[in-house]
């Protein structure tokens, strides 16, 4: 009996002290999505409806701005936006109304991440078809009739595709479902 309350014991004390904060103001907030338990378990640059790499939504902006990984637009089509640099060329990060908190990732070339289930930018569409099945959900813009998403949904957060005129996979979004369809309505990011 008391060779297995040692380790469960053990094992306890290491969940405990997993959640203590480690005073990085960052490490301990509730992320705005649950994430699933496959975002959970799956390798750190994959893209997810929780993000791709250090970009996570709802995480902060600013430490990524201190660490050099974002930079802020100086000439973009949104006032807020930030974009990748370095190995994280090819993102795009909306931020909320305050400019703190990442609302949308948008992922363009030349990023090379892929879904966890391998799609990634110039994926054929019927690959991307094959591979979610009646998991994708078509939206077409009722504005502009060339606009067409795959979303595949999670709850408030979806991760959304945008094939280009040959049907492969150009761009991959992430962030609220409703924001990525009023991006996909207007054929242009929601900012």
């Amino acid at each position: 009996m008391r060779r297995t309350a040692v380790p469960v014991a053990v094992a306890l004390l290491l969940m405990g002290v997993a959640g203590c904060d480690s005073g990085d103001p960052g490490t301990n907030r509730p992320n705005s999505a649950s994430p699933s338990a496959t975002a959970a378990s799956v390798d750190p640059e994959a893209i997810t409806e929780q993000g791709v790499g250090p970009f996570r939504i709802g995480g902060d902006v600013q430490p990524l701005v201190a660490e050099g990984i974002l930079v802020k637009e100086t000439d973009g089509f949104c006032p807020l936006s930030f974009s990748g640099t370095d190995e994280w060329k090819g993102i795009w990060i909306l931020p909320d109304d305050s400019g703190s908190r990442i609302e949308q990732i948008y992922i363009d070339e030349p990023m090379t991440s892929a879904t966890v289930e391998g799609i990634q930018i110039g994926s054929p569409g019927t690959k991307l078809a094959e591979t979610y099945g009646t998991k994708l959900r078509r939206y077409t813009s009722k504005i502009y009739a060339e606009s067409k998403f795959d979303l595949l949904d999670h709850g408030s957060v979806s991760i959304a595709f945008y094939a280009d005129e040959t049907g492969n996979v150009k761009r991959i979004m992430v962030g609220k479902t409703a924001l990525l369809e009023m991006a996909a309505e207007y054929g242009e990011p929601a900012c």
